[in-house]
């Protein structure tokens, strides 16, 4: 009960100027990410969340190699990968070029291993929700 107090204190102490500080590390951190070949990012109506692909791999093979990089995702899915962003306050700060840096390297990885592999067949994407 303690954590969700203090969860809930957090969020209500969270400023304009945290709100605008952290749109803007987000939006540099998804420019970044968005220069890595072949890597797919996909922006949420969750200022929060972001989701990566990359064509012909699941987002299993997707975590996997994310983590032999240090780089650990929230979940995976057949098709994707979801990161949780930190709620960063003005005055925090996250390694964000780091990061990017070590997924363009498990991107790169795997972009090398498709030429051993073959190409990895996935179940077609329904884009309809229920």
């Amino acid at each position: 009960m303690a954590s969700l107090d203090d969860a809930r204190d957090y969020a209500e102490s969270f400023s304009e100027r945290d709100k605008e500080s952290f749109l803007g590390k987000r939006e540099e951190f998804v420019n970044r990410l968005n220069q890595i070949a072949h890597l797919q990012t996909i922006e949420t109506d969750d200022p929060l969340k972001l989701i990566v692909r990359i064509d012909e791999f699941s987002g299993f093979d997707i975590q996997k190699e994310l983590e032999t990089v240090g780089v650990y995702a929230e979940l995976a899915d057949p098709y994707q990968v979801l990161f949780v962003l930190p709620l960063l306050k003005e005055e925090h700060t996250v390694p964000f070029e780091e990061i990017a840096g070590k997924i363009e390297i498990a991107v790169a990885r795997m972009n090398k291993s498709i030429k051993s592999k073959g190409l990895c067949e996935l179940p077609p994407l329904n884009n309809s929700i229920s």
